[in-house]
């Protein structure tokens, strides 16, 4: 699994938790990083299963990158992209439908950013 997180404190947390959970996971801190590193593992024949990614990236919010990811010749419509937030889930579905990104479901974020 890859964790796409501009706050490394709250990447680390959740990568740590996954592999608490007995899943590997690595983490990166934006969107170009995220979309690289999915190509590359799908090329290497070890895709993610899956990518758990926020909203709010510092270079491109998590929809545009789930996009790209999606839409990369590499990655052939795989691995499924999670958008995290803080916002609620009802926000977020909105956003989401609005962006017509196809993307899997968001996930509301258990902690802030405070």
């Amino acid at each position: 699994m890859l964790v796409v997180d501009d706050n490394p404190i709250a990447g680390k947390v959740l990568v740590r938790t996954m592999e608490a959970l007995g899943w590997q996971a690595c983490y990166v801190g934006d969107g170009q990083q995220a979309v690289q590193r999915v190509a590359a593992a799908a090329q290497d024949r070890e895709p993610y299963d899956v990518v758990f990614m926020d909203w709010r990236l510092p270079d491109q919010d998590g929809v545009l990158t789930a996009r790209q990811i999606r839409d990369h010749a590499a990655c052939a419509g795989r691995p499924p992209a999670i958008i995290m937030s803080r916002y609620s889930g009802k926000v977020m579905s909105v956003i989401v439908e609005t962006a017509s990104a196809k993307l899997s479901p968001s996930v509301e974020k258990i902690f802030d950013r405070k």
